[in-house]
């Protein structure tokens, strides 16, 4: 279901690299809500679920709205979104930037699909609608009170063994933590459809 949440994004055949990070992110929060429901998802023998979860916990320590937000930008005090793997992504943004590096421009048209998505989780949020492929729009959608009320755990910076901000997964009663092992999601094991060359413009800047 978040493979088609991400590809049914892409109507057009101009495909910047915002809107490949926009559609991941909202691939990976549709994801995190299903694991919401179904913790087992995190645990599956899958090549798609170890990458759903990996970019779960990516989403989960990037976001600069609040201290517990979820987002795609660094967050404040992260240096490396992804602890212990060979990613040396600052965020979100830049990890799911790596994967389309031959992408060498930024923005694209609004998607409509794209649209849709936003105006239904700024209605929830209670912002304006703006458009999906803006990252600093972007993260303050997914980093309001009303999108992380059941994602806060503590700061736990010296723990090595989590992500840098202690936020590993879903710490609500009915929810287990993510246990994927993150790694470079440019490595051969990637199952994102465009190839990938060469390092990565900065995006969340």
């Amino acid at each position: 279901m978040p493979i088609l949440a991400h590809e049914a994004i892409h109507c057009d055949n101009v495909d910047g690299r915002f809107e490949e990070i926009a559609a991941t992110a909202i691939d990976t929060f549709l994801f995190m809500q299903l694991l919401a429901v179904s913790p087992d998802l995190a645990s599956a023998a899958t090549l798609l679920s170890r990458e759903a979860s990996i970019d779960a916990i990516a989403l989960i320590n990037s976001g600069r709205r609040l201290p517990e937000s979820i987002g795609v930008l660094r967050s404040v005090g992260v240096t490396k979104v992804l602890p212990a793997s060979g990613s040396t992504a600052p965020a979100f943004a830049e990890f799911v930037a790596a994967a389309y590096a031959q992408i060498d421009y930024n923005d694209s048209p609004d998607e409509p699909l794209a649209q849709a998505y936003v105006q239904t989780l700024a209605k929830q949020a209670g912002l304006p609608v703006a458009s999906a492929f803006n990252l600093k729009y972007l993260d303050e959608l997914l980093g309001g009170p009303s999108m992380v009320a059941c994602w806060r755990v503590p700061w736990r910076p010296s723990v090595l063994a989590l992500p840098a901000r202690g936020r590993y997964g879903a710490p609500c009663p009915e929810c287990r933590v993510l246990r994927a092992t993150p790694r470079d999601r440019r490595g051969p094991a990637s199952v994102r459809s465009r190839p990938v060359a060469g390092p990565p413009q900065t995006a969340s800047e």
